[in-house]
């Protein structure tokens, strides 16, 4: 029952990061008011974010390992929970940018412990409770956009709506601190020789590669979704925020769906099937002027994304069962580089050509994906 707990404590942690998270994109644009960015600028708000994540990922990983995970956890789950009330109290856009980079990084650190807490407690059906914690992101991805939309049509600042977040960052993070966590970090010290032929596998290398275009592409398509509704195609700010709101919904459904999908076919042919319809999805998406098709758009995408980054994560790490944390530490890292980097690059993209043309372009990496995994069959062993 203890182990219990603490799994549902990290379940609604997964969400709030998730409410926070996705959150953001229906925020951006009172946001970019409130300290006059152009769109390129803009995009720096998601770049930081994971430069972060990034960062403290990796730095938090060896600290788990050395000081515990709990210690670890409580420590991020402070950090992010004072940061969310000292984001809206930045003074300029520079030290927005510092602030920012920050919530990241304590965020980021509080999924990576909670990912390998909930895999640690449910030794016994690992995968099964994995994908429930994505199924408990996507809910709160889900959330986030629709608590901000009705807060957003009630007159409430964007400001407000960051310490809405704390409140219950604090909240959660005192139950944290008062759960007593049984002993489950591993007394094995690192064997850097392992380790080295994680960081050295072709699969590994290229998975990483996957992750960074996968969440690069997912990031950027849903952090500028609002922005792109509301400026062409005439929505408003609740229609746009319900917009993205609806993608979530649709990943989170088409996480459930992809379930038993995998054990008939396995994950590398679908990760082939998605990042190829993803790809296709995502490039209509710029080319769409019907309000009623860019809604079927947004439903699509959110199925096509859905279950992506779990199947490229576990299809990398699986020769690697033993090291599992340093190939999904490796993963979570390239996923961040991607967030802070491709978001960037499309809106440099919208400021020098059209902002189309911007949700458009990660529609390349998508296929990039696609062309990896049919590759990956050349690496499997041939069966008898």
């Amino acid at each position: 029952m203890r182990n219990r707990y603490i799994t549902y404590i990290c379940y609604a942690l997964i969400f709030l990061f998730a409410m926070f998270l996705v959150g953001t994109s229906p925020l951006l644009t009172e946001i970019s008011k409130t300290f006059n960015l152009t769109p390129s600028q803009s995009g720096t708000v998601f770049s930081y974010n994971f430069i972060g994540f990034v960062v403290f990922v990796l730095i938090g990983g060896i600290a788990s390992d050395r000081f515990g995970k709990k210690i670890v956890l409580n420590l991020s789950l402070v950090g992010f929970s004072i940061t969310l009330f000292v984001f809206p109290l930045s003074g300029n856009f520079y030290v927005a940018c510092v602030v920012m980079l920050l919530l990241g990084g304590f965020g980021g650190l509080m999924e990576s412990v909670v990912c390998a807490l909930v895999a640690d407690m449910n030794t016994e059906n690992t995968s099964f409770y994995m994908n429930l914690l994505q199924v408990f992101f996507g809910l709160g991805a889900l959330a986030g956009p629709v608590i901000i939309s009705i807060l957003i049509s009630n007159g409430i600042t964007w400001q407000i709506s960051y310490y809405i977040f704390g409140i219950l960052s604090i909240i959660l993070t005192v139950m944290s601190i008062s759960a007593k966590f049984t002993q489950m970090d591993s007394e094995e010290r690192l064997n850097f020789k392992s380790v080295k032929a994680v960081l050295t596998s072709k699969k590994v290398i290229l998975a990483g590669l996957c992750m960074l275009f996968y969440t690069g592409s997912e990031v950027g398509s849903w952090g500028w979704m609002a922005t792109y509704l509301k400026k062409n195609m005439d929505f408003s700010a609740l229609r746009s925020s319900i917009a993205v709101g609806v993608f979530w919904m649709a990943m989170a459904l088409g996480r459930l769906a992809c379930g038993p999908v995998i054990l008939k076919f396995g994950a590398r042919k679908i990760v082939v099937w998605l990042a190829t319809s993803s790809a296709f999805i995502v490039f209509l998406s710029g080319i769409i002027r019907s309000e009623l098709l860019i809604w079927i758009i947004i439903v699509l995408m959110g199925f096509a994304f859905s279950s992506q980054w779990a199947l490229i994560a576990s299809y990398g790490s699986e020769e690697y069962k033993e090291l599992s944390g340093t190939a999904y530490s490796l993963f979570l890292a390239s996923g961040g580089a991607g967030g802070a980097l491709i978001p960037y690059i499309m809106g440099v993209v919208s400021e020098e050509t059209d902002m189309r043309i911007a949700m458009m372009s990660p529609a390349i990496l998508l296929l990039a994906i696609a062309v990896i995994f049919i590759y990956f069959k050349r690496l499997e062993p041939l069966k008898k």
